[in-house]
């Protein structure tokens, strides 16, 4: 599945499971998301972590994780009154404060799942698009357990964006369970 409203693929993956369904050849909640190929728990994670997220989209997701960190199953994050953190900065121009990370590497992790976080406005212009250890003190006055934890790191590297995106990914399987899995 593409994963785009409106797209031929998508349309026929739902109309095949929806005439499966109606002749009785889908009887099952898994043979039904079979069709439409929704991933299991396994094969999600693996695409979280390596999901490359849009703005946009990337604060409404951190904001949804946020509130499963804190144990809330409501929206309780005002993911809308915070500013998204690029880690690792979105542009280039100062990629030499960045060793850890080729320019190919900075291309690929830039808007990672695992490169971004929340922070308030000012806090977050404070932070700026400096090195790593000048961010450090606006993640650690964060109230977010999401951001906070970034603090604790001495450094931040491909492998960080790795570990952190994985560890996201695990909190994204409690935000949206598979549908199977509430039966």
């Amino acid at each position: 599945m593409t994963g785009k409203l409106g797209s031929g693929e998508d349309e026929a993956a739902y109309f095949t499971a929806a005439y499966s369904v109606h002749s009785r050849h889908a009887r099952t909640t898994e043979a039904v998301l079979a069709l439409l190929d929704i991933p299991d728990d396994t094969r999600f994670k693996q695409a979280f972590a390596t999901l490359n997220i849009e703005d946009r989209q990337a604060r409404w997701v951190l904001g949804r994780l946020e509130d499963v960190m804190e144990g809330s199953t409501e929206r309780t994050t005002l993911w809308d009154h915070m500013t998204l953190e690029h880690i690792l900065p979105k542009g280039s121009t100062r990629l030499a404060d960045w060793p850890g990370f080729t320019a190919e590497q900075h291309r690929s992790y830039r808007q990672n799942i695992g490169n971004l976080t929340l922070l308030r406005k000012r806090p977050n212009e404070k932070a700026g698009d400096g090195p790593f250890i000048t961010k450090v003190p606006a993640h650690a006055a964060s109230t977010l357990s999401i951001t906070v934890g970034l603090a604790k790191l001495k450094a931040w590297t491909p492998r960080n964006v790795d570990q952190r995106a994985g560890d996201l990914a695990e909190y994204a399987i409690a935000a949206w369970p598979l549908v199977a899995t509430r039966a």
